[in-house]
C-alpha cells in the first residue's frame, strides 16, 4: 500500500486550507485506520513525508516493523542551524508565500 502526494492531491480540497503538519497527521492516521494497517508496517518515507512517518512510528511503535528513509527530516533543527539562509527557509514556510505560488503553477502561468 502506498500513500503518495498524488493521492493527496486527488483528495477533496480543504475549505479551510488545512494543510498543516497536524492536518496531514490526521489524514495519514485515517488512511492507516481505514486499511487496518496495525502490524508489520514498513514505512518508506521521503523528504517532508519523513517527518510524518517518523511521527507515526513514534506514536505507534508496535505497528512499525521498519522505516526506509531518504532525504529525510531526521532531527529537529533550530533556525540558527541554517545560518544566513534562515530567512529564506522561514519564508518558504509562510502560507502567504506558498499558496499563491502553488495556484500560479497549477494555472500554468508564472508571475516571475
Amino acid at each position: 500500500m502506498r500513500q503518495t502526494s498524488s493521492a493527496l492531491a486527488r483528495r477533496p480540497k480543504s475549505p479551510a486550507h488545512a494543510y498543516r503538519f497536524t492536518d496531514q497527521v490526521r489524514y495519514l492516521d485515517a488512511w492507516f485506520d481505514a486499511l487496518n494497517l496495525t502490524r508489520d508496517v514498513t514505512l518508506v518515507v521521503h523528504d517532508w513525508g519523513s517527518a510524518l512517518g517518523f511521527h507515526r512510528a513514534r506514536r505507534f511503535p508496535s505497528q512499525v516493523r521498519a522505516i526506509v528513509h531518504m532525504e529525510a527530516i531526521a532531527m529537529v533543527r533550530n533556525w540558527a542551524d541554517f545560518g544566513p539562509a534562515a530567512d529564506i527557509f522561514k519564508e518558504l514556510r509562510a502560507e502567504k508565500m506558498i499558496y499563491p505560488r502553488i495556484l500560479t503553477v497549477r494555472r500554468g502561468t508564472s508571475k516571475r
